[in-house]
């Protein structure tokens, strides 16, 4: 594994780390028709960014949702959606995940490794099987960080604070710290 991330894909900044942004409404939908299924109401804190994930052309969605439903000490819920020109469909669900998120140009089953952080393990390489990505990050190889890999910047999607008081939350994003 090592030098992986040397070919991390260069993905842009979707938008300033602290900049309110409208997910696209099919994927607001998809958010919220998965978490009514899940029981949840509401889902106010939740970050995204759009990227090729499976080499379509289309861009598939990342989801991380930061609210304390989708919440431990060890991580949050993020979720893969695959785009089409109808919508996002679910294709995983993996918890105890934590920023920052990477995409690496490398292909397992038609999609791209991602690289997250879990909580207690430091970074791990998360495969998909070609159908889903895996659930639990606990369990995952750690990724080797050779070089500096391309970030996934999330945007913030519902004008909500992500942080909770009496601490201010920072995120790094591609080597620039941004306090929200």
């Amino acid at each position: 594994m090592r030098g992986l991330c040397m070919l991390c894909l260069p993905l842009a900044v979707l938008a300033a780390p602290a900049a309110f942004a409208q997910m696209p409404p099919a994927l607001t939908t998809a958010v919220q028709a998965y978490a009514e299924k899940a029981g949840v109401r509401q889902t106010v804190s939740v970050r995204h960014a759009l990227t090729d994930l499976n080499g379509d052309g289309i861009d598939d969605a990342l989801v991380l949702l930061r609210d304390p439903d989708w919440c431990q000490a060890a991580g949050c819920t993020l979720l893969v959606f695959s785009g089409a020109k109808s919508g996002y469909a679910l294709v995983s669900k993996s918890k105890l995940v934590e920023l920052p998120i990477r995409v690496s140009s490398h292909t397992v089953h038609g999609w791209s490794m991602l690289i997250v952080r879990a909580s207690g393990r430091g970074e791990v390489l998360m495969r998909s099987d070609g159908k889903r990505y895996p659930a639990d990050t606990t369990v995952l190889t750690r990724a080797s960080v050779v070089s500096q890999p391309s970030v996934v910047n999330f945007r913030r999607s519902q004008p909500s604070s992500i942080c909770q008081a009496p601490s201010p939350c920072s995120a790094s994003f591609a080597g620039i710290s941004a306090s929200e």
